[in-house]
């Protein structure tokens, strides 16, 4: 009886533990989804992103990748996901498909483009585009 307990307490830790994994991640992809934080004085990379495209998904994971060996807090990267009107609002004023990342300087100014799965490398130098922080 006790070895069972054990085991139930144990899977329900486990099961709590990655609830707690699986919260923090929601909360990421919210703060990811705040287009509204394009122009607040931070560079930006905002990718146009279908969540059920395999090469977005591609492209997000080669986008982190790249802003994580960057190992800096001056550029926030932002996920536009195309099932929302804001995402819509950002595609029809640049006139871009999905698959893309679109930089943007501190203050909301378009910048550059890069379409397609890009490799973490390519996606660090471009990011070299960015002007120094105000």
């Amino acid at each position: 009886m006790l070895g069972t307990l054990a085991l139930y307490g144990a899977g329900a830790a486990v099961v709590l533990g990655g609830g707690g994994a699986l919260a923090m991640d929601f909360r990421n992809t919210l703060s990811e989804a705040d287009l509204s934080k394009v122009g607040n004085g931070l560079p930006t990379i905002v990718q146009i992103h279908d969540p059920r495209c395999s090469l977005c998904r591609a492209l997000q994971k080669e986008t982190r990748q790249a802003l994580k060996e960057c190992d800096t807090d001056d550029t926030q990267y932002l996920v536009a996901n195309i099932a929302t009107a804001e995402c819509t609002s950002v595609q029809t004023r640049i006139g871009l498909p999905h698959v893309t990342l679109v930089l943007f300087d501190g203050a909301g100014t378009y910048l550059h483009t890069i379409q397609g799965v890009t490799p973490s490398e390519t996606i660090k130098a471009d990011r070299t585009r960015f002007p120094a922080r105000a």
